[in-house]
């Protein structure tokens, strides 16, 4: 099961949550709408929901909506709303902390007027209620609002996340993790918490560091989209892998993996089967507990360890930061913006030039060593390549 399917398991649930008419919304958008963008949607109309109910300040003494839950939010509430009401979301919006402690990005408060705009022309063109086929409201609140500028150049933004990177650190930050993060713990609750989960947030955030995948990506892998290979290399084991999975625009793609990250995909495996309670009807890669079952990770879930360790190193960061990374690591060895894109699976070159400003060769030569600074391992060419549901 890939990401869009969890994606449409947690939709129903969202709906109920909602007004009717955001299901209304929702049977009309998901006809040429991937399910995760159906379901980012929906947590964009939940907040701002939320917003209108809970909502007072020096802009309002009481909340524009007196529902008592999101579910009964009227029709007529909603034919209130003005373009300035639309502007005073979007400006608490963007003064709100993430889970990261920082603000929201230009992108990010641009991916919530997306989904508003794309709302509110449905309640105000494209619905049609009753025998006139007209639409639910006959005015647009959001028609008006303007998206937000992007007013940094890209040197500038390169500059600011620089200290959100782990260029050359990449090793550390995974050694911190499994050397020196359980010391920072006070309780001993906590510290059990830490090891049951131990070797596979270090897979995963090794994983991250080492293939560049999207957080949506990571979250989607079953277990038939990995692909190792094991070496043995002048009486050592040493491990690569590959990795499938789906982009965005619903299409495939196999990741090369940076190969000294490999081992810990390896650890979290071996042990995934009896930690997790997972059997062979689970597929899904990376897995948590709920109530004594199996379930696949969720991207939240992933923001938010990925948040706590990186802040206990000294870094806070995301993980699109540690894409970037190896983004960034990439390119600076091969200067090839062609290659980078491969890698990260981007279709276009124009999303990865904010590689150029740092850092020769081929793809997958550059890969072999990102974060070690060992020299070159001579291959004996001992190889054997298996799937990990065989692991004993």
């Amino acid at each position: 099961m890939q990401v869009k399917e969890a994606s449409l398991k947690q939709i129903p649930k969202k709906l109920e949550e909602l007004p009717p008419f955001v299901t209304d919304f929702y049977n009309y958008h998901k006809v040429n709408t991937q399910p995760t963008t159906n379901l980012a949607y929906l947590r964009e109309i939940e907040r701002f929901c939320t917003w209108l109910r809970t909502h007072t300040g020096t802009d309002y003494a009481q909340p524009i909506s007196s529902a008592a839950d999101n579910r009964h939010i009227t029709m007529r509430e909603l034919a209130k709303l003005n373009t300035q009401d639309m502007n005073q979301y979007i400006y608490w919006l963007k003064n709100q902390p993430t889970i990261y402690g920082t603000l929201p990005t230009a992108g990010s408060i641009n991916q919530t007027i997306s989904a508003l705009k794309s709302f509110f022309k449905y309640m105000s063109v494209d619905s049609e209620v009753g025998t006139s086929n007209k639409p639910f409201l006959s005015y647009n609140p959001m028609l008006k609002v303007k998206v937000e500028k992007d007013s940094e150049t890209l040197n500038y933004r390169t500059q600011k996340i620089s200290d959100q990177l782990f260029v050359d650190e990449e090793q550390a930050l995974v050694d911190f993790i499994d050397n020196d993060y359980e010391d920072m713990l006070k309780s001993k609750q906590a510290r059990y918490a830490f090891n049951r989960n131990k070797s596979r947030d270090l897979a995963m955030i090794a994983t991250m560091l080492g293939s560049g995948v999207r957080i949506s990506e990571l979250a989607g892998l079953d277990m038939n989209d990995v692909h190792i290979k094991k070496e043995k290399n002048t009486g050592k084991i040493e491990y690569s892998a590959e990795l499938e999975v789906i982009r965005k625009g619903n299409y495939k793609d196999r990741v090369f993996v940076v190969p000294w990250t490999v081992k810990y995909l390896v650890a979290y495996l071996e042990e995934r089967k009896e930690k997790y309670h997972a059997d062979d009807s689970q597929p899904a890669v990376f897995l948590t507990l709920f109530k004594g079952q199996s379930q696949r990770i969720t991207t939240r879930s992933i923001e938010k360890l990925t948040s706590k360790y990186t802040k206990a190193y000294g870094r806070p960061s995301t993980p699109h930061k540690l894409r970037h990374t190896l983004g960034t690591e990439l390119y600076r060895r091969n200067r090839n913006i062609v290659a980078v894109a491969q890698q990260l699976g981007q279709t276009s070159t124009s999303a990865t030039d904010r590689y150029t400003h740092v850092g020769d060769g081929d793809l997958y030569v550059d890969l072999l060593h990102i974060g070690e600074n060992t020299d070159k391992p001579i291959k004996d060419n001992n190889k054997e390549e298996y799937s990990f549901t065989t692991i004993p």
